[in-house]
């Protein structure tokens, strides 16, 4: 079917950036995401690491594939390294992958920190997303 994103568009693993609302790329942080989807459902983990840094938040996400656009949630954080001023939040967005580039491209907002919101740029990767230090 011409035009129809198709569940492998989507699945393995990919890296790139969450870029806040009024931040530019380089204040972004890198995000890695490893997802399996199946007749539309979505399971996965997600990785969220401040640049130049040693500290990540690992999150169980879920969502679902409807009219191209995979909806997303993260869950729960499963593993993080953290400071006392560093706050993991957990986001919600909507994705959808660009045949011409080979980008998921899309936006995202925060579910438990207020005004926390912005786009996300993926690219497909072959490393092994890292689930621990």
């Amino acid at each position: 079917m011409l035009g129809l994103t198709n569940e492998s568009d989507f699945t393995g693993t990919w890296q790139g950036v969450m870029i806040r609302t009024g931040q530019s790329i380089g204040q972004g942080t890198i995000l890695y995401a490893d997802f399996s989807l199946q007749d539309g459902r979505l399971t996965g983990k997600m990785r969220d690491e401040m640049y130049d840094t040693e500290l990540y938040a690992l999150k169980k996400t879920s969502g679902t594939l409807l009219n191209d656009e995979l909806n997303f949630k993260q869950i729960v954080v499963e593993k993080s390294k953290k400071t006392s001023r560093q706050k993991w939040c957990r986001m919600e967005g909507k994705l959808k992958y660009n045949k011409e580039t080979g980008y998921l491209t899309g936006s995202y907002k925060s579910i438990d920190c207020k005004r926390v919101m912005g786009k996300i740029i993926l690219y497909k990767s072959t490393f092994t997303l890292s689930t621990g230090d």
